[in-house]
């Protein structure tokens, strides 16, 4: 999946302070609106665990382990981060 200079969302939500995945910025896919709360970032859940595995030399069951229990499973209020999870085919 394609991702998005974290520069053009910028320029494109200038009000918003979005909250991100320090490091990750290659991992953003895109925005998520929702109705009444401000736009959050959206992530590539597997490019963000893949990128882990190279950056911190862990094995994927590692990278998924971290993640969910600091990232994924993180509450940071309502500009909280999206991650974007297909099923596997």
């Amino acid at each position: 999946m394609k991702t998005v200079d974290l520069e053009k969302i910028y320029e494109s939500w200038p009000d918003t302070e979005f909250i991100k995945v320090t490091g990750y910025d290659n991992c953003v896919l895109g925005v998520v609106s929702r109705m009444t709360l401000q736009p959050v970032l959206l992530y590539d859940r597997e490019k963000l665990l893949q990128e882990t595995c190279k950056k911190e030399d862990w094995t994927y069951e590692e990278a998924v382990e971290w993640h969910e229990f600091n990232t994924f499973g993180a509450w940071y209020g309502d500009g909280t981060p999206c991650f974007l999870e297909l099923p596997n085919e």
